[in-house]
């Protein structure tokens, strides 16, 4: 399994802020990568890799975030997911309460169901994305294909 200095290591060999200098477990990883600037690092790089992903055990820190090799279709509760590798997610999103902000990894699909004004984001890295608009949601989808092994 790859532990926290591994992370921290293989992202400052990318070239990653000083930032990660104070991640301290998993899950403060995954936190930093939600961050603009760790969505930035992501989108430039693909860092992490999904055989990073599959050996951290992300899921087993922060499972109700992480969906990692899921294959059936899944739902996600938060308002922030993560998915990775074979996983397909359908969400639907119907209130303009909050930005909803999905992070779809290495070969991972998303379908966006979103009406009634609801707000959502995506950041796509080698990655499907399909989105079904009723014509007043706000649905932004930033996507990249460069960097990291899927």
């Amino acid at each position: 399994m790859i532990g926290i200095n591994d992370i921290k290591k293989s992202a400052l060999a990318l070239g990653a802020c000083k930032k990660i200098n104070d991640v301290r477990t998993v899950g403060d990883a995954i936190n930093l990568l939600q961050t603009p600037q760790g969505l930035e690092f992501a989108l430039k790089t693909g860092f992490p890799s999904l055989e990073m992903w599959r050996e951290t055990a992300c899921c087993v820190y922060l499972p109700e975030i992480v969906l990692l090799d899921m294959e059936e279709d899944n739902s996600c509760e938060n308002d922030d997911c993560i998915i990775v590798g074979d996983t397909t997610l359908i969400a639907s999103y119907n209130k303009p309460d909050k930005l909803h902000h999905i992070i779809a990894m290495h070969g991972s699909t998303v379908e966006i169901n979103a009406s009634n004004y609801a707000v959502v984001s995506v950041t796509s890295i080698n990655s499907t994305v399909t989105v079904k608009n009723d014509g007043t949601a706000i649905v932004t989808v930033e996507q990249s294909e460069k960097g990291g092994s899927q």
